[in-house]
C-alpha cells in the first residue's frame, strides 16, 4: 500500500515537472493543438495512450468477461475505421492548418454551418463527457480500493489533479505526458505477459475464444462491426491528435501505429477478462480489471500495477477533459461572445474547470459503465452524415446534414433509453440518415 503511494507520487511529480516546463510556453496555437508538428510516431503514440484508458480496461473487460466474441467485432471496427481514415486524414489535416481548426465540431462547421456545427458540438460535449465520467469511475474506484479513503474523496483527488495540469499545460501538456503514459501502458501489458501465472487456464481461453467467434451468428456480427465503425472514425479526441500532425504522410503512419496497438491490446485483454471469468463467476463491470490483476500477478507486482493502471486512466481522463472544454467553450457558449477568438486559452480553461465539476458531480451516483458505453457508440453513428463534407465535391446543404444528424440523435436516444435499440435497428437509423440529406434537398430545392 505505501509502495503504491510512493510510486504514484513519484509520477505526479514527473507529470508536474513536464506541466510546469510546457505551461510556460505562451502561444495559443500550442496550448490548443501543440503547433501542428507531430511526426508519425508522436502522433500515434498519443492516439494510443488517449485511447487506453481506465473506460477501456473497465467496460471491455466487463464486455469480455460475459463474452469475448463482441470484442473482436471491436477490434473488427478499429481496424477498419483507421483504414477509412488513412484516405482522407490528409484531407483533415490540411484543412484543419489551413483555416486554424482546432475541434471537431469546427470542421464540420467549416463544411455545414453553425447549426451543425452547435448541434454536433453538444453531441460530442455529451459523448466526452459520458467518457470523462467513466474515467472518474474507474479511477475513483482503484484508488479508494488501494488506498480506504472514500470514494468521493478520492473523486475529488483526481479533479484536482486532472485540473491542475490541464489548465496550467493545454494540449501540449497532452501529448508530452502521453508519451510518459505509452510507456507505462507498455509496462502494465509486459507485467501481464511476463509475470502474469495463468495455470490451467492457459490452454483452454484462446480456443474458447475462437468458437465463441465461430459461433456468433454472422448477420448478428456484421450488424455490430456495422454499429461501431462510427466511433472509430468520428472521434474527437483522434482528429485533434491529426490536426496535430506535420503532414497527411504523417497522419496515416500515426494511424498504422495505433491500429496494430489497439487490436493487439483489445485481445490480450479479452483473453485475460476471460480468463478471469473461469475462475471468478459473479463479478460486477467494476471488479473484473481489478481480481484479473489480483488472480493472474504475483503480489509482489500488485502496488506496481496499480500506479500503473491509475497513469492509464490519466492518460485518457486529460484528453477526453480538454475535448470537452473545448466544446463547451469555443464551440459552444464563446461562439456568441465578442472577443472569443482574442482570449481561446482562457475559455478553454472556463470550459475544462465546468466539465470538471459537473462530470464529478455525475460520478458521485456511480452510472453503469457498461450502459454508458454502448450509448457512446450508437451516438456516434448517429454523427455519419456529416461526413459527406469529406468523402464529397459537392456535399449536401448544412440545413440537410443538420436535421439528418437530430433526427438521427433523437431516435437512437429515445430508443435507447426505452430498451428497443439492437444494432440492426440502429444500423438502419444511421442508413436513413445517410440517404436523408439527399432527399430533403430534392425536395426543398425544387421548393
Amino acid at each position: 500500500m505505501t509502495l503504491s503511494f510512493v510510486l504514484f507520487a513519484v509520477y505526479i511529480a514527473v507529470i508536474a515537472v513536464v506541466t510546469w516546463k510546457t505551461s510556460r510556453q505562451e502561444n495559443p496555437e500550442d496550448f490548443m493543438i501543440s503547433g501542428r508538428k507531430l511526426n508519425a510516431f508522436r502522433a500515434g503514440i498519443s492516439i494510443t495512450a488517449g485511447w487506453t484508458g481506465g473506460y477501456i480496461l473497465f467496460s471491455i473487460a466487463a464486455i469480455a468477461y460475459g463474452g469475448g466474441a463482441i470484442i473482436f467485432l471491436f477490434s473488427c471496427g478499429v481496424v477498419l475505421g483507421f483504414v477509412f481514415l488513412m484516405f482522407i486524414g490528409h484531407k483533415i489535416q490540411h484543412i484543419a492548418a489551413q483555416e486554424k481548426i482546432y475541434t471537431l465540431p469546427a470542421l464540420i462547421g467549416y463544411f455545414f454551418g453553425g447549426r451543425t456545427l452547435l448541434l454536433t458540438s453538444f453531441i460530442t460535449l455529451f459523448i466526452y463527457a459520458l467518457f470523462v465520467i467513466m474515467e472518474l469511475i474507474a479511477g475513483a474506484s482503484i484508488l479508494s480500493l488501494l488506498s480506504g479513503f472514500s470514494y468521493q474523496s478520492c473523486l475529488l483527488f483526481f479533479v484536482l489533479i486532472v485540473a491542475a495540469y490541464m489548465i496550467s499545460g493545454g494540449f501540449s501538456v497532452i501529448l508530452r505526458t502521453d508519451l510518459i503514459q505509452f510507456l507505462i501502458i507498455v509496462l502494465m501489458t509486459g507485467g501481464f505477459l511476463i509475470f502474469g501465472d495463468y495455470g490451467a487456464v492457459e490452454a483452454d481461453i484462446p480456443l474458447k475464444f475462437m468458437e465463441e467467434i465461430r459461433a456468433t451468428p454472422f448477420w448478428a456480427a456484421l450488424g455490430t462491426v456495422i454499429i461501431v465503425l462510427p466511433a472509430f472514425i468520428i472521434t474527437a479526441d483522434l482528429w485533434q491528435r491529426l490536426y496535430a500532425a506535420k503532414s497527411g504522410s504523417h497522419v496515416r503512419g500515426s494511424l498504422v501505429f495505433a491500429a496494430v496497438f489497439l487490436v493487439l491490446l483489445l485481445t490480450g485483454l479479452t483473453l485475460l477478462a476471460m480468463a478471469t471469468g473461469t475462475l471468478e463467476t459473479g463479478l460486477s463491470d467494476r471488479e473484473v480489471f481489478p481480481k484479473a490483476m489480483e488472480l493472474f500477478l504475483p503480489s509482489w507486482l500488485l502496488p506496481f500495477m496499480a500506479v500503473v493502471f491509475m497513469a492509464v486512466i490519466m492518460s485518457s481522463l486529460d484528453s477526453f477533459a480538454f475535448v470537452a472544454g473545448q466544446c463547451l467553450a469555443n464551440d459552444g457558449f464563446c461562439r456568441f461572445l465578442p472577443d472569443a477568438g482574442l482570449r481561446p486559452k482562457f475559455y478553454t480553461r472556463l470550459g475544462i474547470l465546468a466539465v470538471l465539476v459537473i462530470t464529478a458531480a455525475v460520478a458521485l451516483m456511480q452510472p453503469d459503465i457498461t450502459t454508458l458505453l454502448f450509448l457512446v457508440i450508437y451516438l456516434y453513428s448517429s454523427m455519419m452524415p456529416v461526413m459527406y463534407g469529406l468523402l464529397l465535391e459537392k456535399p449536401p446543404s448544412g440545413h440537410a446534414v443538420f436535421w439528418a444528424v437530430f433526427l438521427s440523435v433523437l431516435s437512437n436516444t429515445v430508443l435507447f433509453f426505452t430498451g428497443q435499440l439492437t444494432d440492426w435497428i440502429s444500423v438502419g437509423i444511421m442508413a436513413a440518415a445517410m440517404i436523408f440529406p439527399f432527399v430533403y434537398d430534392r425536395i426543398f430545392s425544387r421548393a
